[in-house]
């Protein structure tokens, strides 16, 4: 039969005292055909990876007989990817069925999870029997377990722990997935576990990511009351991978040079590096050599081989390409090696540049081929360097190396929003400038006193971030992933325009002097209705009027960038963080214009960062910004009854109004605008 690779839960038949007894486990079977050697006697063995298959025809059954009669109400397959379409499960007392109760039918079924539970009325009986009507696939009826059970309440009995990745960079960061599943071996939701990393020290995991302290091995495992997961071993290394194939300027004759690119590709299960094909006699050399293009100080070499893999060899180091000194030497027995090969007890070297892979045998008789070669490495002259990719837990890139005044230029040429000093190596006091005023330097306590002086300083503590001062100005992107405690934040917009302006602060404030901000509460036919606000919240979209900038300030407060949308019954306001055109949002998208309108954005149209904008299903060519006072809503002098663009000049009028702006009596039903707010009467 065609084999179909599925991912299994561990089979649950024996854990103890919280696992269920398995009434057919090891149980006697028969069935009316078997495929190879995939008997009957398979699906109750308790094994993953082991089965049951009939013959390619419909009309075929399967039975166990339990010893004894047994009492039980739950029957658990384990189906192989050729399941049964349409079939029926029966039991009884007599071995040929005569007295035969059906307990299952199912007619056309379909399964996307070949894990199956199927549910019944509890029966007493010694022998159970699966009949096959219908198949599901050309194959035969295939499964890898049969349980019988009496159910109980389901409860924890085993958690799977799985890593992203099984290297990480110091200081970055590896997802961790845990998987739960009750005692019948189904999946179950549970609490949150917790972890622990061994050996003390090594690093530590925060929600679902693990973080690497040092180089080294860390095992992690979680735990969820009594009930502990495998291990998982994850490698912190330091260092970027200098290798790639700009930098391969010799290998062996025999290789193969058009797949010499291979082993640089970023995949470690990828397409291969041929540096030798098949031969019987195992004792001959191959070797890749890399100019790394300057000195570097080598922290980790890691080989990635097929099963075609190398039995003895070396990694060496040279600066000049002509004195070469052994860093490490690697001997596997004769046979098929491990495929990756992590090495981090490196000797000679410190000032390297040019680096060899030498095979001197190899393990099998099918050559030697690699899926990758990376050289992990720290420029020898303290450079400070940019990890190119942003951490998706802080939203800042990581930077390494030496930070002084020959390097500090490197905030100045990019428009970066965060960056992670941690792993960086301060010699001296100094000053950071960045191109982005609203760039975040994520440090140690240790770190900040080297700092003072910089702006956005945020101290990393744990889990936790602090700063004594976030100073942020308006039209720069800011990172939106850090929730800071802030001694002191700032936030100002100077632009010397006075009408309307939209705003969005990621802090609570009061409203400037002299200044008048209003919050959204709703659209109606004539336009968009907003109430004015004695406090700004955080994460809020606002309108201000009566400044000419935006100067906001608190204390002791803190700092996030979520965003709480504003909605009405068929409009939005909606702010952003971060410049953003139109197109990307999607949609109808509505702008502040200078006349008090909200404008249909064409798609190119950008909104700058701490604005806000209307989104609305409702396609129109504008919607008017319509003012409320604190203590009623504002009418056009002299047409009663009607919304007005604007506030000044206006009285105001203590009355009921529907949502079209219409005076109404007191006795009216429904959502109503009462003293400048929206309620329902």
């Amino acid at each position: 039969m065609k084999q179909i690779l599925l991912t299994f839960v561990v089979w649950l038949c024996c854990l103890g005292a919280s696992a269920q007894t398995n009434f057919a486990l090891n149980c006697a079977t028969s069935a009316s055909s078997q495929n190879g050697d995939n008997t009957a006697a398979k699906a109750v063995d308790g094994k993953n990876g082991t089965r049951w298959e009939s013959a390619q025809t419909d009309d075929e059954w399967w039975s166990v007989d339990l010893d004894e009669a047994r009492t039980f109400d739950m029957i658990i397959i384990r189906w192989e990817g050729a399941y049964a379409k349409s079939f029926r499960i029966v039991v009884g007392n007599n071995a040929d069925f005569s007295d035969a109760v059906t307990v299952v039918e199912k007619d056309n079924e379909s399964i996307s999870n070949l894990n199956q539970i199927y549910n019944f009325n509890e029966v007493t009986a010694r022998y159970v029997k699966f009949v096959g009507i219908q198949r599901a696939t050309a194959y035969g009826y295939s499964f890898y377990e049969f349980a019988i059970y009496k159910e109980e309440p389901a409860q924890l009995a085993s958690i799977t722990l799985s890593s992203a990745a099984d290297i990480c960079r110091v200081g970055k960061s590896v997802a961790l997935t845990v998987a739960t599943f009750d005692q019948y071996g189904m999946p179950i939701s549970v609490e949150a576990p917790e972890y622990s990393v061994s050996p003390v020290g090594a690093g530590s995991v925060e929600g679902n990511m693990y973080t690497p302290a040092q180089q080294g091995e860390a095992s992690i495992t979680a735990t969820i009351g009594t009930v502990v997961s495998n291990s998982v071993v994850v490698l912190g290394h330091e260092g970027t991978n200098r290798a790639g194939a700009d930098k391969v300027i010799a290998y062996n004759a025999e290789a193969d040079a058009g797949t010499i690119a291979n082993a640089f590709d970023g995949n470690e299960k990828g397409n291969l590096c041929v540096l030798h094909g098949a031969n019987d006699d195992k004792n001959y050399t191959v070797f890749i050599t890399l100019d790394l293009g300057k000195n570097y100080d080598l922290k980790m070499v890691s080989l990635c081989f097929e099963g075609a893999s190398s039995a003895a060899y070396t990694i060496q180091t040279s600066a000049d390409n002509v004195a070469w000194t052994t860093a490490a030497t690697v001997n596997h027995p004769d046979g098929i090696n491990a495929w990756k090969d992590r090495i981090t007890a490196l000797t000679n070297n410190e000032g390297v540049r040019y680096v060899k892979f030498e095979s001197t045998k190899a393990a099998t008789g099918y050559g030697v081929k690699l899926y990758e070669f990376a050289v992990y490495a720290d420029a020898s002259d303290g450079e400070l360097e940019k990890d190119p990719e942003v951490d998706t837990k802080t939203g800042a890139y990581h930077l390494y190396g030496v930070l002084n005044s020959s390097t500090a230029d490197l905030f100045d040429s990019d428009n970066s929003v965060a960056y992670d000093l941690t792993a960086v190596t301060i010699p001296a006091a100094i000053v950071v400038t960045a191109q982005n005023p609203n760039a975040m330097f994520i440090v140690s306590d240790e770190q900040k006193a080297l700092l003072s002086g910089t702006k956005n300083l945020v101290v990393k503590s744990g889990n936790s971030y602090a700063s004594e001062n976030i100073q942020l100005v308006d039209g720069y992107d800011v990172n939106t992933l850090l929730t800071i405690d802030a001694e002191a934040v700032s936030y100002s917009r100077d632009n010397g325009y006075s009408g309307l302006q939209t705003f969005v602060a990621p802090f609570a404030a009061s409203v400037p002097a002299g200044a008048k901000v209003y919050g959204f509460i709703d659209k109606n036919t004539e336009g968009l209705f907003f109430q004015e606000v004695a406090q700004i919240a955080a994460g809020t979209p606002y309108l201000i009027k009566g400044s000419t900038g935006v100067n906001l300030s608190a204390t002791n407060t803190t700092v996030h960038f979520n965003i709480d949308d504003e909605e009405g019954d068929d409009a939005t306001f909606r702010a952003t963080y971060k410049a953003v055109t139109a197109g990307v949002i999607g949609g109808n998208v509505y702008i502040l214009d200078d006349n008090n309108t909200f404008r249909k954005a064409a798609a190119g149209a950008t909104i700058g960062a701490f604005r806000a904008y209307v989104t609305s299903s409702a396609a129109l060519s504008k919607m008017a910004v319509v003012l409320g006072e604190t203590d009623g809503i504002t009418l056009n002098r002299g047409y009663e009854g009607t919304w007005v663009r604007g506030y000044e000049g206006a009285r105001t009028v203590q009355s009921t109004y529907n949502l079209s702006g219409q005076r109404v009596n007191d006795d009216y039903k429904g959502i109503v605008i009462k003293n400048g707010k929206k309620v329902r009467q």
